[in-house]
């Protein structure tokens, strides 16, 4: 051979060396039970969320937008990710089917690997359990994993010790076949996982390895170490104490993420690592996990049970900092990781996943055609997603909706698009023949004709029974109380002051609010005890007096501060209704009271407007994603200059949006309702269902075609005094003015007439929404048993006394609208004058529903002027509201208001017989003494009583 043949031949070897793929690195790290909005990556997180590490590595890879896992539950989901398949296929469906576990003979994720692949499984398995130990044939080791460190289920697991969730039954953690004792396990188990995987990649670094890092993190029990509760408590307050156990634990865990991550990097490993991150279902309402504006939680088909945050990097093949829309599921991960390694696999091995690899690489833009869920018996829950078209149904009923256009799954267009959701419906039943038997009954999940106790096993035989018994029992009850317990349907909207039509002010149309009042009863003289969002709903929903709750702003929980108090939905789902709520209730997701209240809770967003759709593309195709941390500040920056619209609460937002009402959140409010009654989910029960309606809360943004019916220059202002405020004092003011872009003791009319249509534009448009709420109770036959109420949280200045907003004791503020409709009490048309407050809702709701105190209550029932609207109302209504250290101290006779901003030398006397604009503080007038003086003692009597439990 010639020199020059034989250095051409080096020469080409070496070449071929070169460029020969080393096999990527495989890490899947699987979270259990996060929510959706439980990473801050997320734009729409909780203020206490904060995950930095998984925030980076979302950052630096490709992170997808709508992402699903094949279960609605722990188990169902980890079996499709090992079988790259439907779980359905081997039989499970539920929790319990995957802690029986299916065929071992069946091969798993690691089976499909090539030889040089070493693989570890760490944490929990939960695909079937140890009772036939030391055989332990469902053990990670016998199911082809090279080692491992992990407990085999059920569910969850002890932090701290070696035992079970719900007793002190034994739970071993497993080093490979080794039960590990006491003596040999100590730590927090999220910890402990951590360090295991960064001591499996410290030792098979050299080698090409799988890492299945499943943490248990943050399933229940809610532990954590008592100084990173702590820490969360201190620093956010306003959550409960489950609330700041769950992000302690997620804390943990995402120091667990960045840890991994860290190894990775510092061991030269990261850019050939293939690496997945998801959580195997959506977060769980008894762990008070956030899911952002997803419908429902963890074992559930809605999107909040099924959507999940996922992330995906190989930094070596595809270069990240990416978001992608196309769908993909959990099954799809096996599929992915042997297209990475061009494993061979046996010809007859059949996959429902596919391969991602194309969708990142940009050599497609498409994925599945459709996508299946079924949660099995006996709730027979399922789901089909084909393109933008999801259906969801329960059995034989089911819905359709249009994911792009309503991810919160709030409008359902099943009677629109019949034909689809057909379509949809015979799709799942042909794919669920497909499907095997349920591993735990022995039945396939579609409940058969001849359904003899032949085919069932003994627990669901005794389950039968005992429905039987139940059923009998309803029957029985219904026999016995001729009277049907009423319904409640509790409307609350936002900052909502009087000027609508029932409450006597004409400049309106509230057609929808007119024809409720026409058939109920209308309350002229309702007062809030206090004119600021939290402290009024602590107030009203518990039936105590704001210095009671100890809820003085919007910050304070009245779980800490009162923990013996008992909400009105508490109060109810104690007594035997069916409780929902949509929208603000308890003033945010951090106040809300989670399962003890409701059995279904949800809170919506409104869509994205086109115009900051279009601003957002033009700024992410310059600085790249909107969602990066580095693009958030600048983002909303950028958005609170761009136009009225774009504007949050400081300068305030207005204007037409270019939405439908049903992308608005009290669209999805109402038609969430709607589909709940369409649907009974309220079952047999009576239901308690809060609407919590966000407008006309800033910023006011609605349909164009709101803005339409209020012309600008037809609009009426009242104008107030240019030295209003010479008598009155100073810490009777906020200067909340100053942020809508006005100066005291100015007017500017042009400014004034372009808030006040969008305020009225956003009146209206809440009537037209629940205009379709109540003609669905008509239609559905419920208007005559349910107990309507339509409300406000407290009232809001239009510039009046050049005041804008809330905060102040004037009667803009502290007067609500007030409508409420009792069948066979209230009479129709009727008005009264009657003095009530917001607090006599709780005991009036309870003695209406023939339903105890289960705590002391300070409110007084107005059952009585129901009955007879012309009946004495209260002597007095009294509203507080706080400045710095200070309490102001308002009350309100019938022709009187008096006012104390901390001691009487600061105070306010108004006739409002004679004044009812209250231009004229008559409190330094020697002439009204006497009138003062009483006053003064009604106040100390309010106070007394405000602060003094019955």
């Amino acid at each position: 051979m010639t020199l020059l043949k034989y250095l051409a031949l080096i020469s080409a070897f070496t070449a071929c060396s070169c460029f020969a793929d080393t096999p990527p690195n495989i890490v899947v790290i699987l979270t259990d039970d996060q929510g959706y909005a439980d990473i801050s990556f997320n734009p729409n997180h909780p203020k206490e969320v904060s995950t930095p590490h998984m925030d980076k590595l979302a950052k630096e890879g490709v992170f997808f937008s709508q992402a699903y896992t094949s279960g609605h539950v722990c188990s169902p989901t980890r079996a499709g990710l090992m079988l790259g398949r439907y779980q359905q296929r081997v039989g499970i469906y539920t929790a319990g089917d995957g802690g029986r576990g299916f065929d071992p003979k069946v091969p798993i994720f690691p089976t499909f690997l090539p030889n040089e692949y070493t693989s570890t499984a760490i944490g929990k398995w939960h695909l079937g359990l140890d009772d036939d130990f030391p055989e332990l044939k469902w053990h990670a080791m016998n199911r082809g994993f090279s080692e491992c460190y992990k407990f085999m289920g059920r569910g969850g697991h002890d932090y701290f010790k070696l035992q079970g969730v719900k007793s002190n039954d034994y739970a071993p953690i497993y080093l490979n076949k080794k039960r590990l004792t006491d003596n040999e396990y100590k730590g927090y188990m999220t910890t402990r996982l951590t360090e295991e995987a960064v001591d499996f990649i410290d030792r098979k670094k050299a080698d090409s390895f799988f890492l299945y890092l499943a943490y248990n993190a943050v399933h229940a029990p809610a532990q954590a170490p008592k100084e990173d509760i702590e820490r969360y408590k201190k620093k956010f307050p306003h959550i409960s104490e489950k609330r700041a156990t769950l992000m302690a634990m997620l804390y943990h865990l995402d120091l667990g993420v960045g840890a991994v991550v860290k190894k990775l990097k510092d061991e030269n490993l990261w850019e050939n690592t293939l690496l997945f991150f998801l959580t195997d279902n959506g977060g769980s309402k008894a762990m008070e996990a956030n899911n952002g504006s997803l419908r429902g939680y963890k074992g559930s088909l809605y999107e909040g049970g099924i959507r999940t945050p996922w992330i995906m990097s190989w930094p070596k093949k595809f270069k990240g900092g990416r978001t992608i829309s196309t769908p993909i599921n959990s099954i799809d991960i096996l599929p992915t990781v042997i297209d990475a390694t061009d494993s061979k696999v046996p010809e007859d091995a059949q996959f429902d996943g596919k391969s991602i690899l194309p969708l990142v690489t940009g050599q497609s833009d498409s994925h599945h055609t459709n996508m299946f869920w079924n949660s099995g018996l006996p709730k027979e829950e399922w789901a089909v997603r084909q393109g933008n078209w999801k259906a969801h149904g329960l059995k034989e009923k089911y819905s359709l909706y249009n994911l792009v256009e309503d991810p919160s799954e709030t409008k359902d267009l099943a009677k629109k698009n019949p034909e689809k959701a057909r379509e949809l419906f015979d799709l799942h039943q042909k794919w669920l023949k497909t499907m095997v038997q349920s591993a735990g009954t022995k039945k396939t999940s579609v409940t058969p004709a001849n359904n003899s106790t032949d085919n069932k096993n003994p627990r669901e035989i005794k389950r039968e029974q005992k429905r039987e018994e139940r059923r009998k029992m309803r029957k029985q009850q219904k026999t016995k109380s001729p009277a049907k317990t009423p319904n409640v349907l509790f409307v609350v909207c936002d900052d909502l002051n009087t000027h609508v039509n029932p409450s006597g002010y004409r400049s309106i149309k509230t057609p929808a609010l007119d024809e409720l009042a026409a058939d109920s009863m209308t309350f002229r003289r309702a007062y809030c005890q206090y004119p600021v969002c939290g402290p009024s709903r602590a107030s009203f929903l518990s039936g105590l007096y704001p210095e009671t709750t100890g809820v003085l702003n919007n910050t304070s929980d009245i779980r800490k501060s009162r923990p013996d108090s008992v909400s009105i939905p508490e109060h109810f789902k104690a007594n035997g209704y069916w409780t929902a709520s949509v929208g603000k209730i308890f003033h945010s997701t951090r106040h809300q009271h989670g399962e003890v209240a409701w059995h279904e809770q949800i809170m919506f967003q409104n869509d994205e407007l086109p115009l900051v759709t279009k601003a957002r593309k033009i700024y992410e195709a310059e600085n790249g994603s909107v969602d990066l941390r580095a693009n958030r500040k600048n983002w909303k920056e950028h958005l609170q200059k761009l136009s009225t619209q774009t504007r949050g609460q400081t300068p305030p937002g207005y204007g037409p949006t270019g939405l439908s009402d049903e992308q608005h959140k009290d669209g999805k409010n109402v038609r969430q309702i709607i589909n709940w009654l369409e649907q009974e989910k309220y079952g047999e029960k009576p239901f308690f269902i809060a609407c919590g309606i966000q407008k006309p809360h800033v910023p006011f943004l609605v349909p164009q075609k709101y803005f339409d019916l209020y012309p600008q220059k037809e609009l009426k202002l009242p104008l107030s005094p240019s030295n209003d405020w010479e008598d009155i004092p100073k810490l009777a003011m906020v200067k909340r003015f100053q942020a809508f872009g006005f100066e005291m003791g100015r007017e500017n009319d042009d400014l004034r007439r372009q808030y006040t249509q969008a305020y009225h534009a956003c009146i209206s448009y809440i009537d037209a929404q629940l205009g379709l709420l109540f003609k669905t109770l008509r239609d559905r036959n419920l208007w005559e048993n349910t107990i309507v109420i339509f409300t406000s949280d407290h009232g809001y200045h239009l510039g009046e006394h050049f005041m804008w907003g809330k905060v102040t004791l004037f009667e803009e503020c502290a007067r609500v609208p007030f409508i409420i409709r009792v069948p066979g009490v209230t009479q129709k048309g009727t008005k009264t004058n009657a003095l009530v407050e917001l607090v006599d809702f709780h005991p009036t709701l309870l003695e209406l529903c023939g339903l105890k105190a289960k705590s002391p209550l300070q409110g007084k029932s107005f059952v009585p002027l129901l009955r007879d609207p012309d009946s004495p109302g209260k002597k007095y209504a009294y509203t507080v509201v706080s400045r710095g250290t200070k309490l102001g101290r308002s009350i309100r006779t019938n022709d009187w208001r008096y006012a104390e901003w901390g001691d009487s030398t600061m105070a306010e006397l108004y006739n409002l017989k004679d004044d009812p604009q209250e231009y004229t503080n008559l409190a330094g007038k020697s002439a009204f003494m006497t009138q003062l003086e009483k006053m003064k003692q009604f106040l100390t009597d309010a106070q007394k009583m405000a602060t003094k439990t019955n």
